[in-house]
């Protein structure tokens, strides 16, 4: 499983932040993007992600809005301040009329004008996730999406140390 929260190789382009504080939604989610060729690093806050990207190039962050301790308008606004060339996918339970964080109404507008480049509502298809993603790569220069032809070898270790002798 190209799950990793080690340094990503030099060259990858298709390297994704997700920030989920359920485990299994967690486990799920990254299990759905890797098969779709993107090589995952998990968070379980907003600790987690900002500690991940001290060290790491993330070019698309998923993240969930409502965590405890550092929630993903945070970790948006993190990104926005450190690495505005990061595209964010934001995913919440609050519908489309928005949820309350404090006093505060959120809503999927208030989403956009923080920075988030797609938003998916709880429950999604995993189908959903995986164009969001895509389309929020074409936010950022890397041009190498993953079609479902190299997804299903990008996965393949014999395929990757071809790749690699090449």
């Amino acid at each position: 499983m190209a799950n990793t929260n080690e340094p990503a190789l030099q060259g990858d382009g298709l390297q994704v932040l997700l920030v989920e504080d359920e485990p299994a939604l967690r486990d799920l989610l990254c299990e759905v993007l890797t098969e779709a060729g993107f090589l995952v690093r998990q968070a379980s806050d907003g600790k987690e992600a900002l500690a991940s990207l001290a060290y790491a190039t993330v070019y698309v962050l998923v993240t969930d809005i409502f965590m405890p301790g550092m929630d993903g308008i945070e970790i948006i606004g993190h990104i926005r301040r450190g690495n505005p060339g990061t595209a964010i996918v934001a995913i919440s339970g609050g519908g489309s009329y928005g949820v309350r964080r404090g006093a505060d109404l959120v809503t999927p507008e208030m989403l956009r004008v923080l920075g988030a480049h797609e938003i998916l509502q709880k429950p999604f298809r995993h189908e959903d996730l995986v164009v969001a993603v895509k389309a929020a790569f074409t936010r950022v220069s890397r041009p190498e999406l993953p079609s479902p032809e190299t997804a299903e070898t990008a996965n393949d270790p014999a395929s990757k140390r071809r790749a690699a002798r090449a």
